[in-house]
């Protein structure tokens, strides 16, 4: 049997067993008195005079193999089980991410909706700046995105679902390590990444700064609000419910706004106007296409926390080799799914082109 043995013992002189071999080494000398062992500075006042009263009577001297008690052996420690407290906690940062990253990603949908952003890719174009001297802009793949521009979803995601990460890391930096600069270092990481993709927003023409710093703002309030409001023991029936309100919720926002007479399809139309190659633009920047994703994630987040399976792994403790064959094996399930989640760029014109009304999906 093994106990966890990561608590630090109690200092010698509070142990029992060491007062126990103190006495019994005392009685060996062959003295009761406390100037006889030396020991009448440690004991207090009351013993030695009782002690060296003449009149008392004189206790033999024992058998100092029977007195002398040996200190308690320590337990081993359990090196080949991780404590359940750990486990929790590293499940519950996993959930996190995922279930603050389809809430963010849902809320940078209906912002994008009321807030109208331009992307400069189209917006040099279309402004009316440039009629005279028209400006050379260099397009990207990642440029030509269909939905609105503010604020940045990439920079909103990313930000908010790094905050539980980023706390966590600070939470084990600051219990192991003394100086400032090394506890800083998660932070430091996290500003530093977020400020990465800022700029890589605004290089590839899909942003303007103002739009970045609006995401990294709202995406990092609300890792700080949804990361203690995580959703652990929650029932099937909720996720399912949670899946069917995103989805239901978007499209009454969407066709109340169609009702009032705003047209939602105008990024649509402008990043197929202006993109360079028509084949950059994708069908899974489309405003539905992410609503699709968040819907999918939750229900999906239920049914893997309700699984059979899932209850015999959270028990198990899984190794590094089993931590990579995992990973390995859903980045090579990812990679068809993605590749049969998009039609070709000829079929996806041609139906564009024949039904005019799919443009708005």
């Amino acid at each position: 049997m093994c106990v966890n043995s990561g608590l630090p013992s109690a200092p010698w002189f509070r142990k029992a067993a060491y007062w126990r071999n103190l006495w019994s080494f005392r009685l060996v000398l062959g003295g009761t008195g406390g100037e006889r062992s030396g020991l009448a500075g440690i004991w207090p006042r009351d013993h030695t005079s009782t002690l060296t009263d003449p009149d008392a009577p004189v206790t033999p001297a024992p058998d100092p193999e029977r007195q002398l008690v040996s200190p308690p052996r320590r337990l081993p420690t359990c090196r080949h089980r991780r404590p359940r407290g750990a486990l929790r906690k590293r499940l519950r940062e996993g959930v996190a991410v995922l279930w603050i990253s389809l809430i963010t990603e849902w809320l940078n949908l209906v912002f994008k909706w009321f807030l109208f952003g331009d992307r400069p890719f189209w917006w040099v174009h279309e402004s009316g700046y440039y009629n005279q001297a028209p400006a050379q802009v260099h397009q990207f793949p990642s440029s030509c995105e269909t939905g609105p521009g503010s604020p940045s979803g990439h920079c909103m995601i990313t930000g908010a679902a790094l905050w539980p990460i980023m706390t966590a890391l600070s939470a084990q930096m600051a219990t192991r390590a003394h100086s400032r600069w090394i506890r800083a270092i998660p932070s430091l990481a996290y500003f530093t990444f977020l400020l990465a993709v800022g700029l890589s927003r605004v290089f590839l023409l899909a942003h303007f700064p103002h739009q970045v710093l609006a995401g990294l703002l709202t995406g990092a309030i609300l890792g700080w609000l949804m990361t203690p409001r995580v959703p652990m023991e929650r029932e099937l029936s909720f996720y399912g419910l949670t899946a069917l309100a995103l989805m239901l919720g978007a499209s009454l926002i969407y066709w109340t706004l169609i009702s009032l007479g705003l047209d939602l399809s105008w990024s649509i139309n402008l990043a197929s106007k202006w993109c360079e190659r028509p084949e950059w633009v994708h069908l899974d920047s489309r405003p539905f296409a992410s609503l699709s994703r968040d819907s999918g994630a939750a229900l999906g987040l239920g049914i893997a926390l309700h699984s059979p399976c899932y209850a015999q792994i959270r028990r198990a403790y899984l190794g590094n080799g089993q931590k990579i064959a995992c990973l390995l094996l859903a980045m090579g399930l990812l990679g068809p799914l993605d590749w049969l989640g998009h039609p070709s760029s000829f079929l996806f014109h041609f139906f564009l082109q024949r039904k005019p009304s799919l443009s708005l999906l």
